[in-house]
């Protein structure tokens, strides 16, 4: 079974299992440098395909972490987006990606996301074939896909067909998950968006 679902489900989704960090606009990832290097969540392996994701496409997400510790509700994650563009041909700047219609630099809840997502679509076989929960509670333990990866489609057919083209480019993402402990977790990524 693969998923299909509207932006906002998929930027949540995309994100909880996505990092990437600075490079040349090739996929790569590394935990925040603020961050401990003991933290609850421990990211071992992650990669997506293709790179640059394709709106309107397929893409295959493939990690192996590990949850040091049982995750409490409320369980979220914060997203602060930022687009990489070009200044006059020689610069570069970060410019914001707001919230907007939970779409953008928000914070998601995990459990109230998730549990939408399975109400919506059930469990997607990758999930039960891996071994990875659909719901909350999240135990402690290692999560991977070493039964083959997620596949999500990015659908924008409710982006309007003007803003469409604005999603094409280089992004910053820095990804921060929280529980009723406190801090789980920060992924910095840099991700391109192509046709």
């Amino acid at each position: 079974m693969t998923i299909t679902m509207g932006c906002p489900r998929i930027i949540f989704l995309i994100s909880c299992f996505l990092v990437f960090s600075p490079s040349d606009g090739a996929f790569s990832w590394n935990s925040c440098q603020d961050f401990p290097v003991n933290a609850p969540l421990q990211v071992r392996r992650l990669s997506i395909l293709p790179d640059p994701v394709a709106i309107n496409d397929w893409a295959s997400i493939d990690f192996d972490i590990e949850l040091t510790r049982n995750f409490t509700k409320p369980l979220q994650v914060s997203l602060s987006i930022k687009k990489i563009v070009k200044v006059l041909w020689v610069w570069t700047t970060e410019i914001n990606v707001p919230c907007v219609s939970q779409m953008g630099s928000c914070t998601y809840d995990v459990c109230d996301e998730s549990s939408a997502l399975q109400a919506a679509h059930g469990c997607p076989s990758e999930f039960a074939t891996n071994g990875i929960p659909c719901t909350c509670p999240i135990h402690s333990g290692d999560y991977r896909t070493s039964s083959g990866p997620l596949r999500i489609y990015l659908d924008t057919s409710e982006v309007p067909a003007l803003l469409e083209s604005f999603l094409h480019g280089k992004y910053r993402t820095v990804l921060r998950l929280m529980d009723g402990l406190g801090d789980v977790g920060c992924v910095e990524y840099l991700n391109t968006i192509g046709s």
